[in-house]
């Protein structure tokens, strides 16, 4: 994402977050994100199915180049039912 700055990936997190709150019982889950500016990347996390996770991707216009499963190893992130 070629020029992406900390201003551009807060506004990407908010079209996310505002297309999840859309949804009545959403199956997926945005947990975050790692902004990279020297590479160029936003790495972006999601609970979620493989299709959920495309779908809101799509309808919030969030550019991706391709969406892989992954681990977390020797950290938890925390869990939406975790904060009140």
């Amino acid at each position: 994402m070629s020029g992406l700055t900390q201003a551009g990936a807060e506004a990407l997190w908010q079209r996310v977050s505002d297309e999840l709150g859309r949804l009545p019982r959403p199956g997926v889950s945005f947990l975050g994100s790692l902004l990279i500016p020297q590479d160029e990347v936003l790495l972006c996390l999601f609970r979620g199915s493989e299709a959920d996770v495309r779908a809101v991707s799509e309808r919030a216009g969030l550019p991706f180049e391709r969406i892989v499963s992954c681990t977390g190893l020797g950290w938890q992130p925390a869990l939406p039912e975790d904060h009140p």
